[in-house]
């Protein structure tokens, strides 16, 4: 008769085998002529002792937030509803066409 420790062993091994496959539990079982309610109780038996390891400890990765980039040749058209079109080449920096709307801004309509 097997002892608990050999039993143990050996469920260990099956359960190990299964969890590097890609059976089904179902097929597993049925290829090794186990019933699958025994096979169930000692996956849960095997994972209850092994912790997983994503669970055991959680971490912070640093994250760097950038400001998305213009492109360096940026053209803009500002169409008006009278059907006056500004067109404007290379704008290349965020300051160039904050520059340009509060310009826009001063101006009386």
């Amino acid at each position: 008769m097997e002892s608990k420790k050999e039993r143990r062993k050996r469920w260990g091994s099956l359960i190990n085998e299964y969890l590097s496959g890609t059976e089904t539990q179902r097929a597993f079982c049925e290829r090794h002529g186990v019933h699958l309610w025994v096979f169930q109780y000692w996956l849960r038996q095997q994972r209850r002792q092994q912790p997983a390891v994503n669970q055991s400890k959680s971490s912070w990765l640093p994250v760097r937030i950038t400001p998305p980039s213009i492109p360096q040749e940026t053209n803009l058209t500002l169409a008006f509803p009278n059907g006056l079109q500004l067109k404007f080449a290379h704008l290349s920096t965020p300051e160039a066409l904050a520059s340009l709307s509060n310009a826009l801004r001063r101006v009386p309509c």
